[in-house]
């Protein structure tokens, strides 16, 4: 795989971004334009290190394969149920035998390594950093003394260069790294701020391939899945944006975590479905049966067959799309409809080309729809509690 960036088609699509956020303009204004931060219960707020110490525990499941409001969900009726272990001087006592069952019972996801990276990096905080997260903050001034501090390190090199105490947290790399000080920095807990990375994230991915931002040439047969040679360098574009636009790394990241989640992912173009299960029989050459096999043909992407015309298309989908695509402020430069289920199930970015149903309208961008119309699906509205708190300007 070779990654190469444009950095004009990255800063043009991050100041529209950046623009409409900063106007509290569509989609951020959407009723589901929620960060899951404003979903944490006011009764764990009262407790800075505890908020802190949750914050440290969700970013092991913020490594890729579920949803941010999905995991924020569970580990708050984690906590409400087991707040021990998010005290780490004593889930440092625990096994992850012990540890892994109730992951699995209220996430489900990965359990059995997070289960591991759980109770590791309980004792590592409890052992160099006194137990509490917020100690990691302490006269931190830039994002390579944060890396420094928390990413994990795996070479010999690393560890000499980064000094004792200082190995880092068991599956944090620079992704998790970016999503802790972004958490503690919207908490406005940074003893002076400073300029750090989006999370590299699925929704990053999607907006900064789709519009030209990250350009990736594959091998033939090669999946394309999020590494470092993804990563990387939209970390080096993203940073260069803050530092030319003197932006704010908590609007950036806001906006196109948002913007993705809401608009890219409420777009038919991104819908995929789950086909059922089916029993293969596997036969020797005499074709007697010898083994059954129950094969699952994990995803099938649900726009229409190629032979219809995009007005056709359009029609089945005006309503959806007249919220998404059509209203959308990158519809010009948007070159893929990137579905978010085959990345959350198998940590792959599936590349559709996207149906241009914008020529079907003149080629301009829709006025905004009435946020009266606006469809939320049934899973979203059991994610955000009430459902009445728009996203929160951030200074």
């Amino acid at each position: 795989m070779l990654v190469s960036t444009d950095y004009p088609a990255g800063y043009a699509m991050l100041d529209k971004l950046v623009a409409l956020h900063q106007a509290k303009k569509y989609p951020f204004n959407r009723p589901d334009a929620i960060i899951p931060q404003n979903i944490i219960p006011a009764e764990l707020r009262k407790d800075k290190r505890l908020l802190a110490c949750f914050y440290f525990y969700i970013c092991i499941y913020m490594r890729g394969g579920i949803e941010s409001l999905q995991a924020f969900n569970a580990m708050i009726r984690m906590w409400r149920t087991h707040p021990e272990l998010f005290d780490p001087m004593w889930a440092r006592l625990h096994s992850p035998a012990v540890v892994q069952p109730i992951l699995k019972k209220f996430v489900g996801w990965d359990s059995e390594a997070a289960s591991i990276n759980w109770v590791t990096n309980s004792r590592l905080l409890a052992d160099s950093w006194d137990g509490n997260p917020l100690n990691l903050l302490k006269k931190l001034r830039n994002y390579d003394e944060a890396l420094r501090r928390i990413r994990n390190k795996r070479t010999k090199r690393d560890l000499q260069e980064a000094g004792p105490g200082n190995e880092g947290f068991r599956g944090f790399q620079p992704k998790m790294v970016s999503m802790l000080i972004y958490f503690y920095d919207w908490e406005g807990w940074l003893e002076k701020r400073f300029l750090y990375p989006s999370p590299a994230d699925f929704h990053n991915f999607r907006l900064a391939i789709a519009n030209g931002a990250l350009i990736v040439k594959l091998e033939p047969g090669e999946n394309l899945k999020s590494n470092e040679k993804l990563s990387a360098p939209w970390r080096t574009l993203v940073m260069d944006y803050l530092k030319d636009r003197k932006a704010d790394p908590l609007v950036v990241a806001d906006a196109l975590w948002l913007y993705s989640l809401v608009l890219c992912g409420n777009s038919p173009m991104t819908v995929s479905k789950e086909l059922k299960p089916r029993t293969e029989k596997i036969r020797n050459k005499n074709k007697e049966v010898i083994e059954e096999k129950r094969v699952i043909a994990l995803f099938e992407h649900s726009n229409v067959k190629e032979e219809w015309s995009s007005a056709e298309w359009a029609a089945g989908k005006s309503k959806r799309l007249k919220q998404t695509c059509l209203a959308c402020v990158l519809a010009v430069t948007c070159a893929y409809a990137i579905p978010s289920r085959p990345y959350y199930r198998k940590g792959n970015l599936v590349l559709h080309p996207r149906k241009r149903v914008e020529r079907d309208y003149h080629n301009k961008v829709l006025p905004p729809p009435s946020l009266r119309d606006i469809v939320i699906e049934p899973e979203v509205l059991k994610l955000i509690p009430g459902l009445e708190h728009p996203t929160e300007a951030i200074s």
